[in-house]
C-alpha cells in the first residue's frame, strides 16, 4: 500500500464560523495504480491534495507514505520525503521564472544531490518532446510547454507517487489532452501511482479507478 490515509480532518474558520472542509476521510491506494478524485469547484480537492503531499497539515487522522506517518516527521524530514517519494504537479505550473527550462527539471535531482542532475533533465525534456525549448526560460513558453516542462520535473526524480492538480484546468481542450495523455503515458511507463484531482468526468475515466469527494468525505464512483 503506497497511501494509506485514516480518519483525516481539515477545517478553516471563515470569521467567526468553522468550515469543514475535510471530515472522516480514509482512503487506500495501491502501488502502481491510478486514481482519480472528482469534485465541484470548492469541495476540498485542492485541499486534500495539500494535506497528502505534506504541504498542509491535517487536524486530526494521519497520511502513511509508503508506511511512513507524515504527521511523525520534523519539517527537514518531511520536505526530505517530499522531494524523494512525490512529484507535484500543479494547475498553474510553478516554474521557476528565472530558470530556464532545463533547469527547471535540474533543480529537483539537484536538490536531491544527484551527480548527474544535468543529463537526467536532459532524458526527461527530451520525452516531453522539448528538447529544442531547453534554454527558453517560462514567459517565452506556452501554457502547455510549462506544463510539460512541469510534468518532467515531477517525473525526473522517480517519485513513488504523482499527485496532480486539475494539470490540464489552464489549457485549451487540445492542448490538455495532449498533456494528460503525456502524462498517464510516462506514469505508465515509469511505474508510478498517480493521484488525478479533477472535475473533468471523461477524464476521470482515463484511471483505474475513481472517487467523488462530497461533504468532506470520498465515496466510490
Amino acid at each position: 500500500m503506497i497511501l494509506d490515509v485514516n480518519s483525516l480532518s481539515k477545517s478553516y474558520l471563515q470569521g467567526p464560523k468553522k468550515i469543514e472542509v475535510i471530515k472522516d476521510l480514509n482512503l487506500k491506494v495501491e502501488k502502481g495504480k491510478t486514481l482519480a478524485i472528482l469534485g465541484q469547484s470548492g469541495s476540498g480537492k485542492s485541499t486534500l491534495l495539500s494535506l497528502l503531499s505534506g504541504l498542509d497539515q491535517p487536524e486530526g487522522g494521519n497520511i502513511k507514505l509508503d508506511g511512513v506517518e507524515l504527521s511523525s516527521l520534523e519539517e527537514k524530514d518531511l520536505t526530505n520525503l517530499r522531494a524523494q517519494k512525490i512529484g507535484i504537479i500543479f494547475q498553474n505550473f510553478h516554474l521557476l521564472p528565472h530558470l530556464n527550462a532545463l533547469e527547471n527539471i535540474a533543480l529537483s535531482l539537484e536538490i536531491l544531490k544527484k551527480d548527474n542532475a544535468k543529463e537526467e533533465a536532459l532524458k526527461w525534456i527530451e520525452k516531453v518532446g522539448l528538447l529544442d525549448r531547453k534554454d527558453h526560460f517560462p514567459d517565452q513558453l506556452s501554457g502547455g510547454e510549462k506544463q510539460r516542462i512541469a510534468i518532467a520535473r515531477a517525473l525526473a526524480i522517480g517519485p513513488d507517487i504523482i499527485l496532480a492538480d486539475e494539470p490540464s484546468g489552464s489549457l485549451d481542450e487540445g492542448t490538455g489532452n495532449k498533456v494528460m495523455n503525456l502524462i498517464f503515458g510516462l506514469v505508465k511507463e515509469e511505474g508510478s501511482t498517480l493521484i488525478l484531482v479533477t472535475h473533468n468526468k471523461e477524464l476521470a475515466k482515463e484511471c483505474e479507478r475513481t472517487v467523488k469527494l462530497v461533504g468532506g468525505k470520498l465515496e466510490e464512483v
